[in-house]
């Protein structure tokens, strides 16, 4: 009976790709890529894998090299690698530990070995998911917390100055926070936080887009390759989002429902020095903003 774990098997050749098909059929869902970067872009796809079998029998040093790209990326680090080496290639396995390999499966293949050592990795997977959801999720609205965003925030800093690339940044708060709170109490509070996290969340199509908790008042969006244009019009569609949600908020602001600030901007990162200094600027614009300004979208240059 197939399980629903998604493996994901990089193969250049048809006849070793029938034969695991074969194998593997009935256990796990199959998708195939026929080289490194088919199979990259498939592990860090939406329906991203929860194991990866490169087979090596082509060309070691390129399934290594893979390997490494797939550790160094925080969307597929976590995705347990395993590789089919022949067996005159042993002596390649430490190397393949270097660079993150999970396991070998040696060729020619049997079934039970491979059915065994990809199972148990995937009992590893689930084991470590259950550690991560505690690790790297905000525990009430289920969205990455801040110490997730700050990795996955100077990752996509990096790989934007590598590709001279736009990176934009967004930040949201509730409008009159600590008022909601005294007046309406901290259960309607936060429930007013899980609704507002699941509407940013709708929102957000791209894999690489990502949003967090951002310490306890809002929210924190990196939008990789977004520029002015995309960050205005999410901007636009999130703040009217939460308006018609309808949440009473009678006081704070000229409205008597609950609306959200958006302090956001974009950059082509030259340095690493310019990515705190970059969020510190985004954030003082919603730390300086004043009743009158509630409700507001806010750029840098305007």
């Amino acid at each position: 009976m197939e399980s629903g774990k998604k493996i994901l098997v990089i193969e250049a050749f048809e006849e070793s790709i029938t034969q695991l098909e074969q194998l593997l059929a009935g256990c796990y869902r199959i998708t195939v890529a026929f080289n490194s970067s088919q199979g990259f872009e498939e592990a860090k796809s939406t329906d991203r894998p929860d194991l990866i079998l490169i087979s090596t029998l082509n060309d070691v040093a390129e399934g290594y090299a893979l390997c490494q790209q797939l550790k160094d990326d925080m969307r597929t680090y976590a995705i347990p690698v395993l590789f089919i080496l022949d067996r005159s290639q042993e002596l390649a396995e430490y190397r393949g530990f270097k660079v993150g390999a999970a396991d070998f499966i040696p060729f020619p293949l049997v079934q039970d070995v491979v059915l065994s050592r990809i199972d148990t990795h995937l009992k590893l997977v689930d084991l470590a998911r259950k550690a991560e959801e505690l690790e790297v999720h905000d525990s009430l609205t289920g969205l990455y917390n801040r110490s997730y965003f700050e990795g996955y925030f100077k990752q996509e800093w990096l790989r934007a100055r590598r590709s001279e690339s736009p990176l934009g940044l967004m930040l949201i708060e509730i409008d009159g926070f600590d008022e909601y709170n005294e007046h309406y109490g901290h259960a309607e509070l936060e429930n007013a936080l899980t609704r507002l996290a699941a509407v940013i969340k709708q929102r957000l199509y791209r894999p690489a887009d990502l949003v967090a908790r951002n310490r306890v008042k809002g929210y924190v969006c990196v939008l990789p390759d977004t520029d002015h244009p995309g960050l205005r019009l999410l901007a636009e569609q999130l703040r009217a989002a939460v308006y018609e949600l309808g949440i009473k908020h009678e006081f704070a602001g000229q409205s008597d429902l609950l609306t959200i600030s958006i302090a956001a901007d974009y950059v082509v990162p030259e340095s690493v020095e310019q990515l705190n200094k970059f969020y510190s600027t985004i954030k003082s614009l919603l730390d300086q903003r004043s009743v009158q300004d509630f409700g507001s979208i806010m750029f840098l240059d305007s």
